[in-house]
């Protein structure tokens, strides 16, 4: 079985990151025999109505877009043509909707999309702050659903972070410092209920630093823990 792919396009506006994504979406939709990689459907969420016929024309590319309505999505999914369909951030009634209602509809797209790529248009521009967290595990656990996610991140002053947010007991102040060691754990081992390694957030962090990123934990309110993770660009 192939493996999904999650892909991660950033950068300031105006780099070029939709016309690049175009490219992508070019090579995506034409088989490849002699790596045996099949076309497959591909899906935009355009928030920024940037996918436009128009615009394709324009620079050339051959494949084009049609407009699909939110209710249509999951018959469009089962089929098996090969094409571009976009879905706007619109109601039932086709007027456009307030940024506040934008996760609901991303959260109906990875409920009924299987089986090609998934566009998502400045994805930071509305789900930074969302509190979701089935929406946030379903972009990061897409294996099962044959559906490989292709993001685009609105970069600002050359570094875009990733925020983390939970709603637990917390971490305490003498042990911020100490859980992105290795092998750390928090709390005494003769009381301690939960299972673990203490591998996770030391791994972490040696992924973010490989990247030329940092981690920081701060507390968030009225409970829980914060992660950011700031990637310089």
């Amino acid at each position: 079985m192939r493996e999904p792919q999650l892909i991660i396009a950033t950068g300031t506006k105006g780099v070029g990151k939709t016309y690049t994504t175009c490219s992508v979406i070019q090579e995506y939709l034409t088989p490849n025999i002699k790596l045996k990689k099949p076309a497959r459907k591909v899906l935009i969420f355009d928030v920024n109505g940037e996918y436009t016929n128009e615009e394709l024309i324009k620079n050339k590319f051959r494949f084009r877009t049609q407009t699909l309505a939110l209710k249509d999505l999951e018959a469009w999914s089962k089929q098996k043509r090969i094409e571009v369909r976009r879905i706007l951030p619109v109601d039932a009634d086709g007027n456009e909707v307030g940024i506040e209602k934008y996760p609901e509809i991303l959260k109906a797209i990875l409920h009924f999309y299987r089986g090609g790529m998934l566009i998502l248009e400045d994805i930071n521009k509305y789900l930074i702050e969302t509190r979701d967290a089935s929406i946030v595990g379903a972009l990061t656990t897409n294996r099962h659903k044959d559906l490989d996610i292709y993001i685009h991140l609105q970069s600002h002053q050359n570094m875009i972070q990733l925020i983390v947010k939970d709603q637990g007991p917390g971490i305490a102040a003498m042990d911020k410092n100490k859980v992105f060691e290795k092998f750390y754990r928090v709390g005494a081992e003769t009381t301690r209920t939960t299972k673990g390694s203490g591998l996770g957030l030391y791994l972490c962090k040696r992924i973010a630093e490989f990247h030329n990123a940092t981690i920081q934990l701060t507390t968030n309110t009225p409970t829980g823990s914060i992660f950011t993770v700031t990637f310089f660009i």
